[in-house]
């Protein structure tokens, strides 16, 4: 499970409204919550809502929507910004397994972190390889309000190095930013959380830096990571589930770039609707062209759109009196693409 923002110029559109845009454009937007498939890495269920809500609102009444699929057992994957004790209460009160990324910003991820901050941590006993990456990772089996839980936790140190580089440029960007007062909206809980700012009718402007804030932060995530899970035991069977919701962020890219869906490009909800349903009904469909070409190994000389510009010169006649149709003559490749995807052509 996860959210994209679409951008709208629409005044129209009460679903339309400014909120945390995931493109980094300065418009309003609306949201849109996709369940895709692992296995079958095909979108199963979709909702949009209005701009202005946050990941970690909108877990319920999806659930809910998602009754409705009649779906057995699904598991539910989800990052950082769907988790919250809300949310996983409801996860436990409905029997969902999950694998959700747990934030930072919490005293679950924190305290486990500062556990497994220590040599033991760092030995060849938690030495593992995930997808291609090697890092640290370990278990503890925990109890949730009565439910069993599994907490992973994971520690990169070619991550965490590149983490402390990005982190401290970004603090220091906002350093300037706030000497400046060229100050941006987004940014607003970091100068909170890392600055202190004084003004005086004679000096100005005075900005001094939250040291012990800025060396929490840094101590606490930068190089970590911290799964909570009801289902999967493996430390590194659950990065790997993890890492792979890849899938529905190419479905995403594939809605926004392919299918030409950066904008919206509707003035009512109800319009909206009908764009959005045939926009997940096409999203299906390329995304199972690009399945069954993926499984072939097509893509390592061809692409999606060079197949579907190859089949459009292709066509049926039909008589008028004549059960029979007739097709145009067909090129090898247009074979070759119907032989792939088992068409019943002539």
């Amino acid at each position: 499970m996860d959210i994209t923002s679409v951008s709208s110029y629409s005044e129209l559109n009460e679903f339309v409204s400014y909120g945390y845009n995931r493109d980094k454009e300065k418009l309003p937007q609306i949201n849109l919550l996709m369940v895709s498939g692992h296995t079958s890495r095909l979108p199963l269920f979709f909702r949009a809502m209005p701009g202005s809500i946050h990941d970690v609102s909108t877990m319920d009444e999806s659930f809910k929507r998602l009754d409705l699929v009649d779906a057995k057992r699904l598991h539910m994957v989800m990052d950082k910004g769907f988790y919250s004790e809300d949310n996983v209460d409801a996860l436990y009160r409905r029997h969902m397994r999950f694998l959700v990324g747990v934030p930072f910003t919490t005293s679950l991820s924190l305290d486990a972190a500062e556990r497994h901050r220590n040599d033991a941590m760092i030995s060849y006993r938690h030495y593992c390889n995930v997808l291609g990456e090697e890092l640290y990772a370990d278990t503890e089996l925990i109890k949730w309000k009565g439910h069993r839980c599994y907490l992973h936790v994971y520690f990169d140190s070619i991550k965490a190095a590149l983490d402390e580089k990005k982190f401290s440029h970004r603090i220091l960007m906002e350093y300037e930013e706030l000497c400046s007062g060229s100050t941006v909206k987004e940014h607003q809980k970091d100068y909170e959380r890392f600055f202190t700012v004084k003004e005086t009718p004679k000096r100005g402007r005075k900005v001094e830096y939250n040291q012990e804030a800025i060396d929490v932060c840094r101590k606490n995530s930068v190089g970590w990571l911290v799964l909570a899970t009801n289902d999967v035991k493996d430390p590194v069977k659950a990065l790997e589930i993890y890492r792979m919701k890849d899938t529905i962020e190419k479905h995403f890219d594939d809605l926004k770039n392919d299918l030409d869906m950066k904008r919206l490009r509707i003035h009512s909800s109800a319009a909206m609707d009908g764009r959005l349903f045939i926009q997940y009904i096409a999203l299906i469909l390329t995304s199972q062209i690009k399945n069954i070409m993926n499984e072939a190994g097509w893509f390592k000389s061809h692409n999606m759109q060079e197949v579907i510009d190859e089949m459009k010169s292709l066509r049926v006649v039909s008589v008028e009196g004549k059960r029979k149709q007739i097709y145009t003559t067909t090129t090898a490749f247009q074979k070759e693409i119907i032989e792939l995807f088992g068409l019943n052509i002539g």
